[in-house]
């Protein structure tokens, strides 16, 4: 029977590639170095580089990161490993449609961000869908509106997009944020007001 990678939903074995996640993180940087390629872009390109991103988000966040939260949706499969969706939707969190997905073969960047205690990152926006995870520390995102959202370690949630806001760390730790960005390449990550 053939396989494929999923994309979306629970995995099965019979159907699914199952393999460790420290087994693929190399394959997933060979899928982000052939993004140029023109071997790189056949059928399969669009939803390898969607689980390459899911998969690299994975592979940044720590085991214990993970679970010191309860699951929101958690599920476990016949290897044992488990699977808690930490933000999912069409959406971003203040309850914006996110855009359309780019026609062309997107470009993934994965990026690690440190806000120092008692700062603020300037005022902002994110031109292209990203998603995030708060690794540790906390932070309030506020929009131009001032509509806020409060963020802990263990949260994930889906950036605002083409819309003013800034982070700010009022805790006493630095805090750490892993943010996953796609769309279409060369396209800016953000862009400050």
């Amino acid at each position: 029977m053939a396989r494929w990678f999923n994309v979306a939903g629970p995995c099965k074995p019979e159907i699914h590639y199952m393999l460790p996640a420290l087994r693929r993180v190399p394959t997933v940087r060979q899928l982000v170095d052939q993004r140029g390629s023109r071997r790189g872009r056949g059928r399969w390109y669009r939803p390898a580089m969607r689980s390459a991103s899911i998969l690299l988000v994975a592979c940044c966040l720590s085991a214990s990161a993970c679970t010191q939260r309860a699951p929101r949706s958690a599920g476990q499969d016949a290897h044992g490993t488990t699977v808690e969706v930490l933000a999912k939707g069409g959406a971003s969190w203040d309850g914006a449609a996110l855009p359309a997905y780019p026609t062309t073969a997107p470009e993934v960047t994965v990026v690690r961000i440190t806000i120092p205690p008692h700062s603020a990152l300037p005022i902002h926006k994110h031109p292209i869908i990203n998603a995030s995870y708060m690794v540790s520390g906390a932070i309030t995102v506020v929009t131009e509106s001032g509509k806020e959202l409060k963020v802990r370690a263990g949260d994930g949630f889906l950036e605002l997009v083409d819309a003013w806001h800034h982070g700010r760390n009022d805790g006493d730790e630095p805090a750490v944020i892993v943010v996953v960005y796609v769309g279409s390449p060369g396209a800016p990550l953000t862009v400050e007001k």
